[in-house]
């Protein structure tokens, strides 16, 4: 179908008018969800303890909701008012705000970095532990103490893998010394540790660290049932317990554990 020159100029006149009225329409929704008003009354309410937060949360006008974006990555809010918007905006929001919690994820900032995490819990528990599987090398501690928690939770193998990668990690160590989350890393394990984990627990004996040594007992007992001395020893006792049992019988005894499982 053409157009005559005046039937373009009209349709040319009439386009223009929705295209303004649009912009107007745009222009008014940003203008609200910008306003001072609604940032700031957010603001307050984030800044709410927790128990008044949470009777809040789901009486935010849309403006509000739209707020809860901004002001997580507003440099010039505070550090727990921003961890809690984009908590609460994920908690409303859920998988619209992904490229959030993935910008999040990305920030120069160690505790958007930390809040992505728990941000993504918001949506599920699977995507947080997929988060937490690229976070588990972050430069920041606080941020891997973080994920280990995560994966210690999904309940897959592959993750427990990580997790033993973690303790024997150089960036987890420091001068010689051990970090918390290397105790933190191991106690999950031992909490339910696997047969063929056995040696893994035993090498942890030769670690310098006492506390890693205290918590390789525990989960060398549970693995094995064989308890050796009695609560009043020291750690070194029962070390040397652990090792000598190793050296007569338990090398013999996982090699056929291994052989039985090829």
């Amino acid at each position: 179908m053409f157009f005559g020159f005046s039937s373009i100029i009209k349709l040319c006149l009439f386009t223009g008018v929705i295209v303004i009225a649009m912009s107007s329409a745009f222009a008014a929704k940003n203008s609200a969800s910008n306003s001072p008003i609604e940032l700031s009354s957010t603001e307050q309410i984030l800044k709410l303890n927790t128990n008044e937060l949470e009777k809040r949360i789901g009486q935010l006008t849309e403006g509000q909701k739209v707020a809860l974006k901004q002001i997580a990555f507003n440099p010039n809010s505070d550090l727990q008012v921003r961890w809690r918007a984009l908590v609460v905006a994920t908690r409303l929001m859920k998988n619209d705000m992904k490229p959030e919690i993935i910008t999040a994820s990305k920030s120069n900032e160690w505790f958007m970095r930390s809040a992505s995490l728990m941000a993504a819990k918001e949506i599920s528990s699977e995507e947080a532990t997929m988060l937490a599987r690229k976070l588990i090398t972050d430069k920041a501690l606080v941020v891997r103490s973080a994920a280990v928690d995560f994966l210690g939770s999904s309940g897959e193998e592959s993750d427990r893998k990580i997790l033993w990668k973690i303790i024997h990690d150089p960036l987890n160590s420091r001068k010689g010394q051990s970090l918390w989350i290397r105790s933190q890393a191991l106690q999950i394990l031992a909490r339910n540790p696997y047969k063929q984990e056995l040696k893994l627990f035993i090498d942890l004996l030769n670690d310098t660290d006492l506390e890693l040594q205290a918590i390789a007992i525990q989960g060398l007992e549970k693995v094995s049932a064989f308890q050796f001395g009695t609560s009043n020893e020291s750690i070194q006792d029962h070390r040397k317990r652990w090792l000598n049992w190793w050296q007569t019988m338990g090398k013999v005894e996982y090699k056929n554990l291994n052989q039985n499982r090829l």
